[in-house]
């Protein structure tokens, strides 16, 4: 019975972090639709937003398996790691600029992401 606990703990956590990967991913797409919207057919754009109605369908419906299990006051503010994922998107993908403060800015969300997650664990 209690390895079946630390699996489902586990498991939750997998779910939530697809959750983030999800979202970010909608994001993504939706800034290379608005890239490249002249270069694309009606087709093309009709099949990335379609992709990206499924991603966030996905994200709905595993976000509310993750509450059931993972309180909302940790769940919620673990989705700001998405932030690192739309930065090194922008930088690798899109080209976009960056700067010192964006990396200091990440790290103070990353770093008060982990603080709280941390000080959240049940001994």
């Amino acid at each position: 019975m209690k390895k079946n606990s630390f699996v489902n703990q586990y498991l939750y956590q997998f779910l939530l972090l697809y959750c983030i990967l999800l979202q970010a991913g909608t994001f993504i797409i939706s800034k290379y639709i608005c890239i490249r919207a002249e270069t694309f057919g009606l087709k093309m754009s009709f099949m990335l937003f379609l992709s990206m109605f499924i991603l966030t369908a996905m994200y709905a419906v595993i976000w509310q398996l993750v509450l059931k299990k993972i309180d909302l006051s940790i769940a919620y503010p673990s989705t700001s790691i998405i932030y690192l994922f739309i930065f090194f998107s922008g930088v690798f993908f899109f080209d976009e600029k960056w700067n010192y403060f964006h990396i200091v800015g990440l790290s103070l969300i990353f770093s008060g992401t982990v603080i709280l997650c941390k000080g959240s664990v049940k001994q």
